[in-house]
C-alpha cells in the first residue's frame, strides 16, 4: 500500500496509520510514504490519538470489527468523501458486521456511499486472477462519474 501511495507522492503527501491490538509486527518504511504503527493498540486508542492530532482520513481499510466508540470518533475524522475498504466481506464475517454497524451508527449513509461487493468467481476467472477477494469498497457517490460511450 505504501509503495502504491508513492505513485502520486509529489502531489499528495500520504501517511498510513496502522494498529493491531494483538501484534507488534513492524512494517518497514521502504518508501517515501510514512507508516505510523500503533503496536498492541486497539482501534479506539489509535483513532483517539488521530482525533487529538486533528488527522483526517481519506481512505480507511478495516480488517477487524469496529467498536461502538470507533464509529463516533470516525464521524469526527472522516467525511462523506472518505473511502472505506471492508475486509472479510462475506456471510456473517466482520466486514459485513462493520457495514451493518456503520449504517446503524450513522457513520455512513446510503445517499453518500455505494457498496461495491468483492469480485465474484466469474469475474475473477474472466480476468485470470489468481486468488479470491473478500474486500468490499464503500465509495462516495459524488466520486462516481458515468459518461456516454
Amino acid at each position: 500500500m505504501a509503495l502504491g501511495a508513492d505513485t502520486y507522492f509529489n502531489d499528495h503527501k500520504t501517511q498510513i496509520y496502522s494498529c493491531d491490538k494483538d501484534n507488534e509486527i513492524s512494517l518497514p518504511n521502504i518508501s517515501k510514504t510514512k507508516i505510523y504503527q500503533f503496536h498492541k493498540t486497539t482501534s479506539t486508542k489509535m483513532l483517539e490519538e488521530l482525533e487529538k492530532k486533528k488527522i483526517f482520513l481519506d481512505l480507511i481499510h478495516l480488517d477487524g470489527r469496529l467498536l461502538q466508540n470507533d464509529h463516533e470518533i470516525l464521524k469526527k475524522i472522516t467525511n462523506e468523501n472518505s473511502v472505506y475498504l471492508l475486509d472479510d466481506f462475506e456471510g456473517t464475517e466482520k466486514g459485513v458486521w462493520n457495514l451493518f454497524n456503520m449504517q446503524n451508527s450513522g457513520l455512513i449513509r446510503r445517499n453518500y456511499h455505494i457498496l461495491i461487493n468483492p469480485i465474484k468467481d466469474l469475474t475473477k476467472n474472466s480476468f485470470n486472477l489468481n486468488s479470491k477477494s473478500t474486500t468490499a469498497c464503500l465509495i462516495p457517490i459524488s466520486k462516481i462519474l458515468l459518461t456516454a460511450q
